[in-house]
């Protein structure tokens, strides 16, 4: 069974980048195919900002995403989406503020 990442509001400033992955054929200055890469040729990747952490807060993320490794899925729902998806995150930044803040920035990929 699949964990749900810690319900920990993120940034209105996240951000959803999609990318379809495309195999570019040039024949001729004139003439060029663009195929999709592979059988799932899109990917949704969102840039998810946590900003002015709690240490509890902090740890709590760093924790969930360190033990998903990268590879384990995690449901996750975007802001302004209705549903939620499996997700990995296998990359992140701890940003410190100040003494009692720290921001966080992960790389949310939708799990295909």
């Amino acid at each position: 069974m699949y964990q749900t990442l810690p319900d920990i509001l993120p940034a209105q400033s996240s951000v959803l980048q999609n990318d379809i992955r495309l195999n570019d054929r040039h024949f001729s200055p004139n003439y060029s195919t663009h195929a999709p890469a592979s059988l799932q040729p899109w990917q949704r990747v969102w840039q998810v900002k946590w900003l002015y952490l709690e240490t509890a807060e902090l740890k709590e993320l760093d924790e969930f995403f360190t033990a998903h490794q990268g590879n384990i899925p995690f449901y996750w729902a975007p802001p302004h989406l209705p549903a939620s998806g499996l997700y990995n995150c296998s990359s992140w930044q701890v940003i410190p503020q100040s003494d009692a803040h720290t921001h966080l920035y992960a790389r949310l990929v939708l799990a295909s």
